[in-house]
């Protein structure tokens, strides 16, 4: 780029965003460039939850660190957090998470893979049921992107997505 000037920079950005917006099936969305996936997270979790009242946040049992400090931080802000139980094969137990999807549940954040135990969630699922609560639905695809082709995630059932391109297969 030639032009350094944050113009510059904007003009010459902007069908990368476009383009990325596209490829996730959201043409009408935003797309917030971040340092990593931790920093995303951060972004998601408290730009959401720091604009409202405290509420109820329910995250998964495998979450990465990045939203396990995030829950943490937040519980001292006058957050509740639950951890939502898994069925026997890892995935959120969906039966289990309906109830909790009641006010005071403000936001969802579910890890859309887990490298450690190898599972995907049903995020189109989660998605239903969350939407049918009025409840926010964040995902921590880091562990997916790259490594599924992304015509297996549209479409998004998310209403915030944080990603990464470290970790890419090749």
């Amino acid at each position: 780029i030639r032009d350094t000037s944050v113009t510059g920079v904007q003009t010459c950005a902007l069908p990368i965003w476009q383009r990325l917006l596209e490829l996730l099936g959201c043409p009408n969305g935003q797309v917030v460039f971040t340092s990593g996936g931790t920093e995303a997270d951060n972004l998601a979790l408290f730009g959401l939850c720091r604009r409202q009242a405290p509420g109820r946040l329910l995250i998964s049992a495998f979450e990465h660190a990045a939203i396990r400090r995030c829950a943490d931080q937040l519980i001292q802000e006058g957050w509740e957090v639950v951890t939502l139980p898994l069925d026997g094969h890892g995935r959120i137990d969906l039966e289990a998470l309906k109830p909790l999807l009641r006010p005071p549940t403000r936001l969802v954040s579910v890890a859309w893979a887990s490298s450690e135990l190898g599972v995907l969630q049903p995020m189109q699922a989660i998605s239903r049921l969350c939407q049918q609560a009025g409840v926010t639905l964040h995902s921590d695809a880091v562990q997916v992107v790259g490594q599924l082709p992304i015509t297996e995630l549209l479409p998004l059932p998310v209403d915030l997505l944080s990603l990464s391109a470290h970790k890419r297969s090749e």
